[in-house]
Formats: structure tokens, C-alpha cells, sequence
């Protein structure tokens, strides 16, 4: 109780005297200390998640090359050349990667349906992660891809699922290992819905992957970019450039390949206009 004073005028005409008194003040007046306090406490909790979610707590991905060394987010390789993924997660997240050229389309790199390996399916726990994983003992690894001109990967790691583009990415080409187990650079399938379902390739199967495709970055091992207008969700791009193929060069390739794919061939049925799956073999001699 807070004490006040007041004058009080004698019957005996004495001066004026002070004395003490108690008055009790109203409840408006009091000033609200509790309030004061707890609102301190919340504002201070407030800054604290703030600086955590500035820096550390972000999803962190480092672009590797075949050889283990960190990339640069834009770099310029040979169309024989194969990449892998170091990604850190703070806490657990669903994690996918695709890729984009104007002349394989949209290619399904995680999830895969036809990818074998020892990478948990989403969501990633927290902790390290090197995708596309391991099998049977070997690390795997993503083709760049054979002339495909500017290839854009991209890495998008989200607090929630995205059932949307799990869907999209189902209708492209997979990237996977499921016909070679035994082999570590992963090869291209198509989708269990056939090729006639395949987006077109002039643009991303998904509006999320073109959205993360316009994003720069000036690191390829840096912490993960928050995605405009999507929250949750952070990406990472990976630009690789290989020099488009010549007419010489593809020919070349299929002769390769039908030399390669030739004896599982032999006994097919033949074409619709009558003639060999594959070229038969002159006498004595081998396929052209």
C-alpha cells in the first residue's frame, strides 16, 4: 500500500501540518510491471529464434564432381563427366533433385523409381547425407549427360511434403541403376507411365522446379536459397555446360550402342516393315 500525505487544519487556528496518511491507489494507476516482464521475455525469445533461423539452421549442400572435389555453381564439363551430393540437414526434411536440358527434358533424379541404393526415402533425418547414395558397396553417381548443352540440376529441400511435384517428376525420365545394379554412374529409364506421358522439353515438368531453375547462386557449397513465395522451401541450382553434340559424334554413338545392345537383340522379332531389329552381321565379319 503506497502512503500519500495531506494537510489538516487545527480547530486552534495552528499553521497548517503535514501528516501522514495512507490512501490506497487505484488499479489504473499502478504501473503494470508483470505485464512489462513477460512481454520483455517474449521479445528476447522472439530475437533468439530469429538468429537461429538467420545462419545455421538452413540446409547446407555441397556440388561434388566425380573425383570428390566441390564444383562451382557454374562450371563448364566434359559430357562424360559425373557428380554426386553432400547435403547437411538441421532438422528432418523431404528432399528432391531434377535436372533440365532442352534435349533430354526434365530427368527424375530423387525420387527415382528405378534408383537403387542405400538413401533413406523422404523425409531425410537430420545430419549428413551423400546422394544418390550407396549400392552394393559403391558410392553412385549422376551423369552429367552426352551433349546436352546447358544442363540446370537442382536441389530443393522443403519442411513439408510436395505430393504435386512427386507427381510431376513420376511422369519423367528416372535416372537409376535398376537394370546394371552393379554399375556406379547411374543411367537414364523411362517412366513407368511410358514416354508418350513425358512433359515437354522446352521448359521444367514442375512451376516449383522453374521457380528454383531462375534462382543464382554464386556458391555451389553454400547454404540453400529460401524460394520466393514458397515457404519452407529452400533450393540449390547446379549449372553445367557441355558442348552440344556434333552429327558426327551421334552417329558414332549409335554405332556404339547397337554394337553394345546387339546380342540381347538377336533372336527379337522383327520390325513392323519387315526388317531386323538390328543390322545382321556380314559373314565373318562384325555389325556396322
Amino acid at each position: 500500500m503506497s502512503r500519500t500525505t495531506r494537510s489538516i487544519q487545527r480547530p486552534s487556528g495552528d499553521r497548517n501540518v503535514t501528516e501522514p496518511t495512507s490512501k490506497r491507489i487505484p488499479r489504473s494507476d499502478r504501473t503494470p510491471r508483470r505485464t512489462v516482464v513477460i512481454f520483455c521475455g517474449v521479445a528476447l525469445a522472439a530475437l533468439g529464434t530469429i538468429s537461429l533461423w538467420s545462419g545455421q539452421d538452413l540446409p547446407r549442400a555441397t556440388w561434388r564432381d566425380g573425383a570428390g572435389d566441390p564444383m562451382s555453381a557454374y562450371s563448364h564439363v566434359d559430357p562424360s563427366a559425373a557428380f554426386t551430393l553432400q547435403l547437411e540437414l538441421p532438422r528432418p526434411m523431404h528432399v528432391y533433385v531434377a535436372s533440365h536440358d532442352l534435349v533430354r527434358g526434365t530427368l527424375a533424379m530423387r525420387p527415382s523409381a528405378t534408383l537403387r541404393g542405400d538413401a533413406a526415402p523422404n523425409p531425410l533425418p537430420a545430419g549428413r547425407h551423400d546422394l544418390p547414395g550407396v549400392h552394393l558397396d559403391r558410392a553412385l553417381q549422376w551423369p552429367v549427360g552426352d551433349g546436352v548443352g546447358m544442363n540446370t540440376v537442382v536441389l530443393i529441400a522443403s519442411e513439408e511434403p510436395l505430393p504435386e511435384l512427386v507427381a510431376a517428376l513420376a511422369r519423367c525420365r528416372q535416372l537409376g541403376n535398376a537394370a546394371f545394379p552393379d554399375r556406379p554412374l547411374l543411367g537414364t529409364y523411362a517412366p513407368a507411365t511410358g514416354m508418350e506421358s513425358t512433359p515437354p522439353r522446352s521448359r521444367p515438368a514442375h512451376p516449383l522446379l522453374e521457380a528454383c531453375s531462375a534462382l543464382i547462386a554464386e556458391r555451389a557449397d553454400s547454404d540453400l536459397l529460401p524460394v520466393p513465395d514458397a515457404p519452407g522451401v529452400y533450393a540449390s541450382v547446379l549449372r553445367l555446360h557441355t558442348d552440344l553434340a556434333r552429327g558426327g559424334d551421334v552417329e558414332a554413338a549409335r554405332r556404339e550402342l547397337a554394337e553394345q545392345i546387339g546380342p540381347m537383340l538377336e533372336g527379337a522379332l522383327p520390325l513392323p516393315d519387315g526388317t531386323a531389329p538390328i543390322p545382321a552381321a556380314p559373314p565373318g565379319g562384325e555389325r556396322r
